[in-house]
């Protein structure tokens, strides 16, 4: 985690979008405190702008103050990731071409694939705070149903605000550990308010998305003639619920939900299905 200033372009701070960025505005907007998780790569990227300072977290708590300490201010998911898990370049760079579908063709199977996405996991993959109040019972270990866990921002028990160094996150199996001590037995008497879902999307949950999109978009098409496509090849082609190829004419079906409810059993793609079998929220979590 790192702290920098650096300057406002309509509105947002440079590098809002950097992996779990949160940020403060400056009274008149035109400076912003940032703070993101930050990889090598990231940190060399940011430290090499000449608009952006790298801040230690007592200057940077001293310019928050400074700022009159202003809130937090978190993307929402629709900036980070748009329409679904995937984006219209994605499906271009698949060659998905302008003549085998339009944008706005593209983007309504963006959104079909996400929500195919949220019914076979159960969930979905966007990043939010929230607050929850638990139950103590007298161990040391309070599990979330919520789950990755990006980040605990407060911790209280019995209305006592627990140090960070206190307790152990587990973020991917979703459940904090007291280092010392116990969760006192209660009703309610646990508050946690973090950071839940992804700060950045699976690289496997995307390429189900782009998966599913073609899928999508072959049944959104009736019927495709492959000898005027653009590609030399059906992995990329599109509308193939019906191909034609001179005389000949190939009928394709698509396998769908087996249960036709919200919970879906199979995204209709194998391969997805492979790729998002671990996200599903039905899974266990296991203590380490």
């Amino acid at each position: 985690m790192g702290f920098w200033k650096t300057i406002t372009i309509e509105g947002k701070p440079k590098f809002w979008d950097k992996p779990n960025c949160r940020w403060k505005l400056s009274p008149l907007g035109d400076e912003a405190l940032i703070e993101f998780h930050a990889t090598r790569a990231d940190y060399n990227e940011v430290n090499a702008d000449p608009d952006t300072v790298e801040l230690t977290w007592s200057d940077a708590e001293a310019l928050s103050r400074n700022w009159n300490d202003p809130p937090w201010v978190y993307p929402t998911a629709a900036e980070l990731y748009g329409i679904g898990y995937c984006s219209i370049p994605d499906m271009r760079d698949r060659g998905i071409t302008p003549e085998m579908a339009t944008d706005d063709e593209v983007r309504k199977a963006i959104q079909q694939a996400r929500n195919i996405i949220d019914a076979f996991c159960n969930r979905d993959f966007w990043r939010r705070e929230e607050r929850y109040f638990l139950d103590g019972d007298g161990t040391a270990t309070l599990f979330l149903d919520d789950r990755p866990i990006v980040a605990v921002l407060t911790l209280k028990v019995d209305e006592d605000v627990l140090h960070p160094l206190e307790y152990r996150v587990y973020g991917d199996s979703g459940y904090i550990k007291l280092v010392k001590g116990v969760f006192y037995d209660g009703e309610k008497n646990v508050e946690v308010f973090g950071q839940f879902g992804f700060a950045i999307i699976p690289s496997e949950v995307r390429q189900a998305c782009i998966a599913l999109s073609i899928d999508a978009l072959r049944e959104m098409k009736s019927e495709l003639d492959l000898t005027k496509a653009t590609s030399n090849s059906t992995r990329n082609a599109v509308g193939l619920k019906r191909a034609k190829i001179e005389d000949i004419s190939v009928e394709f079906e698509y396998p769908r939900s087996v249960t036709g409810d919200k919970r879906r059993a199979t995204t209709g793609n194998p391969l997805a299905d492979s790729m998002l079998l671990k996200f599903r929220k039905d899974m266990e979590a296991t203590v380490v």
